[in-house]
């Protein structure tokens, strides 16, 4: 069979991987000039930044799994992520962040807040509840209920407001009012596994050594803009030509998903795609040639207490990922919650969230990253339409992506070699109708 697989992040090349490992002939389009998706790492003016994803967590187990298989385990350094939280009261609180249990030290917690948490997230742990990076799974426990109103009804108010957000914003980024609690309480279930890892040259790695270890054709600045479905197969249009396949797998953000589907859809299903709320994302990058905080102890900055807060996280990341800024340099990415901007210009913004937490320094670099699809608000009921949407795609195209199951790195991967292996069988199907030996397959 010939595939092509469409957008060269975590799922599409975790896709490629997958049918190559079965003798499939692979091509992967990237609109792109390099791979990766939103886990690219780029280089600007000396610095290196990881424009998205930022750890692999202890949780993600196919992940880890390739990185083992693949001999890529020994390039991961651990991040302890040094945390502080910035509460109400104005003071800095040291937390770890892969450690969520030291937040229950906040002084904003009263004796009986902790206990009826540690009692709560403790039964949690205990208990196997659904994986929080398989559709089939969130969608078992996606109720109706949005991520507020259980960690509210779990937790309590203020266990709510200094522990749980703190930890589930910057994982998700979107509003906690209007997102399921799905992925947030399958995610509490295994709270003991959140060791945080980084690979040695930053979070591109990881869809490079994908791609390597698939060995497809990649080819770089194609974006693909359009889709047919033809009796003979697939037909995929690019600026200068058209690429023709047996099948295609869709692995992009989930605007370019919709539009490109849109043609070969029943309307039905396109207004499933239709519903999927896109998050305007900025990430805001500040590079400094001398680390102006070099005594700051903490890494991490994460804001706590009631309301809404412009921004998800300041990160300093040159002990998160060695080599990200030249020898003694540092670079901070500030992730900003745009619904919160109310106009207001980001680099602005960032400026002052990095005054508020680490100090006041100029900058010698500045960038901006913004992506208008970057994230998405999986409201209540999402996971069980993405599960239906996915299992009702024409037998020839196939999902795959972050937006399907908001769980990072793991679910994208997740979602790819899922793709793969629906092709896969297709095929073997296709072979055995028409009386043709299917081809050998390898491991």
């Amino acid at each position: 069979m010939r595939v092509i697989v469409i957008g060269a992040g975590i799922a599409g090349a975790a896709a490629a991987r997958g049918l190559r490992a079965q003798g499939h002939e692979v091509v992967v389009v990237e609109s792109a000039d390099g791979v990766g998706g939103r886990t690219r790492t780029v280089e600007v003016d000396g610095f290196r930044v990881d424009t998205g994803a930022i750890f692999v967590m202890g949780q993600y187990d196919r992940t880890l799994e390739f990185l083992r298989e693949s001999g890529h385990a020994t390039a991961m350094g651990r991040w302890p992520a040094r945390t502080a939280v910035l509460a109400d009261d104005g003071r800095l609180h040291r937390v770890r962040f892969d450690r969520p249990w030291t937040l229950l030290g906040l002084p904003q917690l009263r004796l009986g807040d902790r206990l009826r948490m540690a009692a709560r997230i403790g039964r949690l742990v205990l208990t196997r509840g659904p994986g929080p990076f398989t559709l089939e799974e969130l969608a078992v426990g996606d109720d109706g209920t949005t991520l507020s109103d259980w960690g509210r009804r779990t937790l309590g108010d203020r266990g709510y407001e200094y522990v749980l957000r703190p930890l589930m914003g910057p994982l998700t980024g979107a509003d906690p009012d209007v997102i399921s609690a799905g992925f947030a309480r399958a995610l509490m279930h295994q709270v003991t596994r959140t060791q945080l890892t980084v690979p040695a040259g930053g979070m591109g790695a990881i869809a490079d050594w994908l791609l390597q270890d698939a060995g497809a054709e990649v080819r770089l600045s194609a974006p693909a803009r359009s889709l047919a479905a033809t009796d003979a197969g697939i037909v995929v249009g690019l600026d200068d030509e058209t690429l023709e396949a047996d099948g295609v797998v869709v692995a992009t953000d989930v605007r370019t998903t919709t539009e490109l589907l849109r043609p070969v859809l029943d309307p039905d299903l396109t207004v499933e795609l239709e519903r999927v709320t896109p998050i305007r994302t900025f990430h805001v990058l500040l590079g400094y040639h001398r680390d102006p905080w070099a005594d700051v102890p903490y890494d991490l900055v994460v804001r706590a207490g009631s309301g809404r807060h412009h921004d998800y996280g300041v990160l300093r990341n040159a002990r998160r990922a060695p080599g990200s800024a030249p020898p003694g340099g540092e670079t901070v990415s500030v992730y900003l919650d745009t619904a919160q901007l109310a106009g207001r210009d980001p680099l602005e913004a960032a400026r002052t969230a990095v005054a508020d937490t680490f100090g006041p320094a100029r900058a010698d670099v500045e960038r901006v990253f913004e992506l208008e699809a970057g994230l998405i608000a999986p409201t209540p009921g999402h996971y069980r339409r993405m599960l239906a949407l996915r299992d009702a795609m024409p037998d020839r195209i196939r999902l795959a992506g972050d937006f399907l199951t908001h769980s990072g790195i793991e679910g994208a991967l997740r979602s790819g070699d899922r793709a793969a292996a629906d092709l896969d069988a297709l095929a073997a199907a296709t072979s055995s109708a028409s009386g043709v030996a299917a081809a050998p397959t390898t491991v």
